[in-house]
């Protein structure tokens, strides 16, 4: 079975580093796969995060390394850029819901299952 197409945002949490995008645009690779991002032309940088569609059809851990070009705020460096990380598609049996903090939702017995109305 095929996973839908997930979004990998891409946002800098190196502090006081913004994108250079005179450098050119993002390049993203996933699992060995390799994607350029859009070019940005808006300004000569800036710290808006960047957005890819990527189609997932495994369950295995997906593997991304985010390459680009960074400056630091006060515009004395830029300097190619590298961050590698995994990221692992995990089902979530509560589908988000966040519980009470008492132990178990209103009307729900243990594991967030719903009663049997007794």
């Amino acid at each position: 079975m095929a996973a839908k197409a997930n979004c990998i945002s891409a946002s800098l949490s190196i502090h006081e580093v913004h994108w250079n995008n005179l450098a050119g645009p993002v390049t993203i690779e996933v699992n060995g796969t390799s994607h350029v991002g859009p070019r940005v032309t808006k300004a000569d940088g800036d710290a808006d995060p960047r957005e890819f569609l990527v189609d997932v059809s495994t369950r295995e851990p997906i593997k991304v390394k985010l390459m680009y070009t960074g400056c630091d705020d006060k515009e004395t460096w830029c300097r190619p850029l590298i961050q590698e990380f995994v990221v692992s598609l995990e089902f979530d049996p509560d589908a988000g819901r966040v519980g009470s903090g008492r132990g178990q939702g209103a009307g729900r017995g243990p594991g967030g299952r719903r009663g049997d109305g007794r």
